[in-house]
């Protein structure tokens, strides 16, 4: 992977972080939002579910792997 698309990939996966922290904000300030329905709580927690399992694989797919063979 080249550096540029490593740096793209990291940028992506703070993003979908971002979008995930908001999401956890939400749930953290709920005044803000006192008739929230079923259907918006589902949404966020999706929000939440998505934007961290997006984040995590990207981190996992960017890192670089270890050879199998072993190391003289």
């Amino acid at each position: 992977m080249s550096d540029q698309n490593r740096f793209y990939s990291g940028m992506l996966a703070g993003m979908l972080l971002m979008v995930a922290a908001s999401g956890i904000h939400w749930f953290i300030a709920p005044m803000s939002h006192p008739n929230a329905t079923a259907l918006q709580r589902n949404g966020v927690i999706g929000q939440i579910v998505v934007g961290a399992a997006a984040t995590v694989w990207l981190i996992i797919r960017g890192r670089p792997r270890k050879s199998a063979e072993p190391a003289l």
